[in-house]
């Protein structure tokens, strides 16, 4: 009966140190006082036929000895990866035989879409790069400010964990590329708003985007409105002329003021707030955008080589 007694007592004190994060009556409020606990960052190996079993042991041993404040996930299938969006993610390293190449790279163009506010690198592992190369110009050139790809048939292992530990300490990069353009909007400031009758509209004022990405852009004003750092702007912007879109020519962006130039007049903006229709349409028309962009400079190549 003692040893007995003895048990219970130790398997609810295990119990009580299992749920001891919990709040407890008369606790409540230092509970919801304190830090809340850090998420596990993970570490994604999505690899399939297209690497050998020794390279992927060598991949998934680096990552657990070197960097152990990361687990390491191995999704199997398509649906697998596309799972991964709901963790906290540090790295995806995709074998672009792991599935169709195109639905691979969909699959983490929506995961990266999810993870808007987060920086997500790739690092696709192939032994097609013209092929890859292709393929991502068409669905993810965006972000190939993060991205990398290595041809692992013709690295060695060190090459190969070189590009994986960029990838993991790549935090000082930008989220998504900038680029160019030249392109007249709408915008209006929060608070600015007036009546319209007994309707409160916001005053609607003309600006100038100078590049854009699919986390921001760079605003002018042209009507030589002066910028303060804590305005909070919703950019009208035509998209018409690059894509189709579904829901009208122009979509709404709410933005965060993070820069303001000295002058005044101009602002970086980071997009916020954004519904899964805002993200399609920002994403299509920046990739549509650089896809015309890289036609036009081919063309004036060629024209040029003549």
């Amino acid at each position: 009966m003692k040893e007995r007694s003895d048990e219970a007592e130790e398997s609810a004190a295990k119990r009580s140190e299992k749920f001891d994060d919990k709040p407890q009556k008369g606790g409540v409020a230092d509970y919801l006082q304190a830090p809340k606990r850090k998420r596990k960052s993970y570490v994604v190996m999505a690899l399939g036929k297209g690497v050998n079993i020794d390279t992927a042991s060598v991949l998934n041993n680096f990552v657990k000895s070197q960097y152990k404040q990361f687990a390491v996930s191995n999704p199997k299938t398509i649906e697998e990866l596309a799972r991964q969006a709901a963790r906290n993610l540090q790295l995806i390293v995709l074998d672009d035989e792991f599935g169709e190449l195109n639905q691979c790279l969909e699959t983490v163009k929506l995961i990266k879409q999810k993870k808007h506010d987060a920086m997500v690198p790739l690092l696709v592992m192939t032994r097609r790069p013209e092929e890859l190369v292709l393929a991502y110009n068409k669905i993810l050139l965006p972000w190939q400010e993060t991205d990398e790809f290595v041809a692992h048939i013709t690295s060695s292992q060190s090459q190969i964990l070189a590009r994986v530990k960029s990838g993991l300490e790549a935090s000082n990069r930008r989220r998504s590329r900038r680029y160019k353009i030249d392109l007249n909007c709408r915008y209006s400031v929060l608070g600015e708003e007036k009546f319209d009758g007994d309707t409160l509209k916001p005053t609607m004022r003309e600006g100038r985007i100078i590049d854009i990405s699919v986390h921001g852009c760079l605003l002018k004003s042209l009507d030589g409105r002066m910028f303060k750092p804590r305005d909070q702007v919703k950019i009208h912007l035509p998209v018409s002329a690059v894509i189709s879109a579904r829901d009208g020519d122009i979509v709404r962006l709410s933005a965060k003021i993070r820069r303001v130039f000295i002058s005044g007049v101009q602002i970086g903006v980071s997009f916020e707030h954004m519904s899964d229709r805002q993200l399609y349409a920002i994403t299509e028309f920046v990739t549509s955008l650089v896809a015309l962009q890289v036609a036009r400079r081919s063309i004036g190549g060629s024209a040029r080589a003549t």
